[in-house]
């Protein structure tokens, strides 16, 4: 006996759309599906239509155009063969607990897909060799945070105004121009808030039950993530004793992920109590 688990997917267009539009919608869809399942999802066949393109049959009177299903042939590279069939108590986002919205939820799926393309797939890179965890899996929640924030709320902490006057000043000054030129690169995103500022933002706007209880000290959290993301970004020695490894980096690579979700989520209009419940069990617990 062999048992599979299926989605079969439909994209109807009022006209014809290239070939690579068309891949891009049903990856998009891919996504959802993964996000939702909380495993990697993969199409297993791709298969096209046009009215253009139709077999005619005639016999005897009957005559009748049968579209012709063009096959397309691609390489799966999102295939691995541990990726297991998950049942429904195993997804993170229930179908019977948006079935009534579904309809508005895919199609926002579909904006922000598009509105944060990287920070959407760097989350489900994360999903590529799940159970596998590396540095830059924390980087990537790490960035994809860093981009959504900045693409979603107020992305200034100084004002590009001030940072130009800031840089009349160094000009105006008796630096060298070596070492203007110097200051005045590090000043490029000086009115940019900090990772600590964004995390502080985005926890008081997503934070949600199970994360509450799971992260208690909102600020040593908050500290871990910005000592390690300085470690790993500049490999400061003295930032090494602040940084997290292995199972505690982890720990806090999945924390992160628990706010990134809700706020994709949020965004999505996907009530929190549609996964609460089920992300205690996916989750791996600290």
């Amino acid at each position: 006996m062999k048992i599979e688990q299926h989605c079969k997917a439909i994209f109807s267009y009022s006209q014809a759309k290239p070939f690579k539009e068309i891949l891009h919608d049903i990856f998009t869809f891919v996504g959802f599906i993964t996000l939702c399942t909380y495993e990697q999802s993969y199409p297993i066949e791709i298969v096209f239509y046009d009215d253009r393109i139709k077999n005619e049959f005639v016999s005897k009177s009957l005559q009748r155009e049968i579209p012709q299903a063009v096959k397309c042939i691609y390489q799966n590279s999102y295939y691995r063969p541990e990726y297991k069939i998950r049942k429904v108590h195993e997804h993170l986002v229930k179908y019977e607990k948006i079935s009534e919205c579904f309809s508005d939820i895919i199609t926002s799926w579909f904006i922000q897909s598009k509105e944060l393309e990287q920070v959407t797939q760097l989350l489900l890179r994360s999903f590529i060799n799940k159970n596998d965890f590396s540095i830059e899996k924390f980087m990537d929640v790490v960035r994809a945070i860093e981009n959504f924030h900045r693409q979603s709320h107020n992305n200034e902490v100084i004002s590009k105004e001030n940072v130009q006057l800031i840089k009349d000043k160094i000009d105006a000054s008796d630096l060298s121009n070596e070492h203007k030129t110097l200051v005045k690169e590090k000043m490029n995103f000086a009115y940019e808030p900090s990772l600590k500022q964004r995390l502080e933002e985005m926890i008081g706007l997503y934070t949600f039950p199970y994360f509450d209880e799971r992260v208690r000290d909102k600020d040593s959290f908050i500290k871990k993530a910005k000592d390690s993301r300085n470690y790993y970004t500049h490999f400061d020695k003295s930032l090494e004793k602040k940084s997290l490894e292995g199972k505690d980096l982890f720990d806090l690579t999945e924390n992160l992920k628990l706010i990134l979700f809700s706020a994709i989520f949020k965004r999505m209009a996907v009530p929190v109590d549609a996964y609460d419940e089920s992300v205690r069990y996916l989750i791996y617990s600290s």
